[in-house]
Order: C-alpha cells, then structure tokens, then sequence
C-alpha cells in the first residue's frame, strides 16, 4: 500500500507538529519496518517552514514531474546510487559539463527533510550514464525496494525540486 503522501505532508505542517511528528514516524516504522532518524520540528523551524511552502506550491500544481525511475535492485542496494534514465536527467536535470558531481537539493514530499543528492555521471562507451549518488537514506527511510519508483518533481521558475519514493502497488490473488 502506498504512503498517503498529502497526508503527510499536510500533517507536518499543523501546531502539535512534534507530537505529530512522532506519529507519523510510528506510522512509517509499522508500515515499513523503517527506523526513521529525525529531530523534531521545533528544533527545525527553517524546516518546517520551508515544507510548509512546499506542501501549498505543490498542491497549486506548480510542480511537474520530470523524472520517474523504477527502482532495480542494484538500485536499492547499500551502494547508496539510482542509476537514472538518460533522457530524463538529460532534458531535466542541471547539465553536466565534467565528471564532477553537482549537488542536488531536494525538499522530501512525506517528511521535512531536505535531501542531498550528488548527480553525475559515468562515461559508458560514447556516452554518458547519469547517476543520482548518496541516495542510502533515502531508500532505507522510505522502505523503498525494487520494483518501487523514485519521482523528482521540479518547479521551473525557481528551479526547486520535490522528491518522492513511492511503493509499486502489490497485487493480491
């Protein structure tokens, strides 16, 4: 069953915030069996703050998606990288000019965190491989496996992106 994600995000942003904090993260720890490493939001205004914005802007549609991936299993796995679709990063996502990775900030769609992706890519005969790295936690704090998918959205005026783990739909017999 997929997380409730405006559920999530709606919760994370009311005045009991650490007591709802805390149910939210029982939640996610029955449903995935996800031990979720966080402060509450107290401690982290600029966060709840932030969230907040993210929460309404996207709910206004001003987000598109621009990058859907199932997730493998070497995706999935401790090595902590998404191997992302060529064209996708390519036509979306910030252009590589060398093999240096760029830092990509992403606002997390369930919970108040911001995530920091290092985007790069590999050379693969005459072309290219792009890679989103550091992607551990993310994985393990969404209980994502393979078969789910990783959505980025961007807005494109302000060039902010929203990420989110969502689980494949299991069908029962």
């Amino acid at each position: 069953m997929p997380l409730p994600n405006v559920y999530y995000c709606k919760m994370a942003t009311t005045q009991d915030m650490p007591a709802r904090v805390a149910t939210i993260k029982d939640e996610m720890d029955a449903r995935n069996g996800v031990e979720l490493k966080c402060e509450t939001v107290d401690a982290l205004p600029e966060l709840k703050q932030g969230h907040e914005s993210c929460a309404s802007k996207f709910n206004s549609g001003e987000y598109q998606v621009i990058l859907r991936k199932e997730l493998t299993k070497s995706d999935v796995a401790n090595v902590g990288r998404i191997v992302l679709p060529k064209k996708d990063a390519e036509a979306s996502l910030p252009p590589l000019c060398e093999r240096d990775p760029v830092i990509l900030q992403m606002d997390d769609m369930v919970l108040p965190i911001t995530w920091k992706f290092k985007y790069r890519f590999w050379p693969n005969n005459k072309s290219r491989m792009y890679i989103l790295d550091s992607t551990s936690e993310f994985v393990k704090t969404h209980g994502l496996q393979a078969g789910d998918a990783l959505i980025i959205y961007k807005n494109p005026v302000p060039g902010k992106y929203i990420v989110r783990g969502e689980k494949a739909i299991q069908q029962t017999n």
